[in-house]
């Protein structure tokens, strides 16, 4: 018995030991990634921001009366009743609008896919391990919290530094531009040459 008991204190703690945990996939640490720098709701949102022009032009009906445009019943349509084509042109329009933001609405889970897809093709388990660590610690919070904000006041400063220049070249450009429309569309005649 005792050579049992024995054998058994020789045996049992090492099969009492803790299991080691499972080593995190990348997949996995692409994943957790994405979630503490929250690019998927941040990248969701780009793409909404970039899209919201062709939404207000179709909105608005500007996108489908540029395909119109050249179609005689249209263009005859509107001297004949111009509210009821613009009423028509608006409703069609907010038609398109409404697919598109559905559409982008359920892009949000393939954002977040292609985040992730992207973090473990572009970074090391070891990188993302270290990103991670950054990411959770306070600083790294605080620089998540923070981002947004900070990227805003930096356009801000940009766009104050930028405009006053860009300004001032057009202005410099002026002369130039105006030369070129003179020979692009000349004076209309005055009369004097047919007289």
């Amino acid at each position: 018995m005792r050579a049992s008991v024995a054998l058994l204190a020789l045996v049992a703690p090492p099969a009492l030991a803790e299991v080691p945990a499972a080593k995190p996939s990348p997949a996995s640490l692409a994943a957790q990634l994405a979630d503490v720098l929250n690019d998927g709701p941040t990248l969701a949102a780009a793409s909404r921001q970039d899209f919201a022009p062709m939404l207000a032009e179709m909105r608005s009906g500007t996108a489908i009366r540029k395909l119109l445009e050249p179609n005689q019943a249209y263009r005859t349509e509107v001297l004949r009743d111009p509210a009821k084509v613009d009423a028509a042109i608006k409703r069609i329009g907010g038609m398109q609008a409404a697919v598109i933001e559905g559409l982008l609405a359920d892009f949000n889970g393939e954002v977040r896919a292609a985040t992730i897809d992207v973090y473990a093709a572009s970074f090391s388990e070891a990188e993302m391990r270290d990103i991670l660590a950054f990411y959770k610690s306070p600083g790294g919070r605080a620089l998540v919290e923070r981002m947004a904000a900070v990227r805003q006041s930096v356009r801000a400063n940009v766009r104050a530094r930028l405009t006053p220049r860009i300004s001032a070249a057009l202005q410099a450009l002026s002369p130039v531009i105006e030369a070129e429309m003179r020979a692009l569309l000349p004076a209309p005649d005055s009369g004097k040459a047919g007289q």
